[in-house]
């Protein structure tokens, strides 16, 4: 009976593990990361599944554009020496050779590109400047950007004149999605 029970749990872990790797195909990253987790809820000792989670998990930060630092899971005052840990820890498990997951090839370069980048002195001066720079820009949060929105807007209503970022806030008219018919056209269908 016991053995029935957990030979359930591993094939819906397998189907769960399988269901991550179609969700990746497809892009939905929050979704593969919800089935993994849930697969490994149901046999924790499924093969390979902390790595196929891990090198998801690594797609869903380049994909919401994280720094580097938050890629490779250090703080942003990281030493080299960290760095280099980190980068060989997340290397081994991304690792296509040693992960099977269609997530692993791609995480794998990631995890490259954030060590070729905070590794080099130089390169890593100029992105600790640019994320300072992207820090201070003003769009901290989704608030900031609505003020930053609504002053575009202000500004536009006293001008009169149309600034090149209003282009992006402006909304579709409601009927937008309803195809037109041209009336010739409509004529003759009736």
């Amino acid at each position: 009976m016991a053995s029935t029970s957990s030979q359930n749990n591993h094939e819906a872990a397998t189907k769960g593990r399988d269901a991550a790797e179609a969700y990746f195909k497809l892009g939905n990253l929050d979704s593969a990361i919800n089935e993994a987790m849930e697969a490994k809820t149901h046999d924790p000792d499924l093969l390979y599944i902390d790595n196929f989670i891990t090198a998801y998990r690594i797609h869903k930060a380049v994909s919401d554009k994280k720094s580097w630092y938050e890629v490779l899971g250090i703080p942003e005052t990281a030493d080299s020496q960290t760095i280099k840990k980190q980068y060989k820890e997340l290397a081994l498990v991304v690792h296509p050779d040693k992960n099977s997951s269609l997530a692993a090839d791609g995480a794998f370069r990631h995890v490259k590109t954030a060590l070729d980048i905070l590794s080099d002195p130089q390169q890593k001066e100029d992105y600790d400047k640019s994320l300072s720079r992207r820090g201070s820009a003003g769009c901290k949060n989704k608030r900031d950007r609505t003020d930053w929105k609504t002053r575009g807007k202000a500004k536009r209503a006293k001008t009169g004149r149309v600034r090149d970022w209003d282009y992006f806030t402006r909304r579709r008219p409601a009927n937008a999605h309803e195809p037109k018919i041209l009336p010739n056209i409509a004529n003759f269908v009736r």
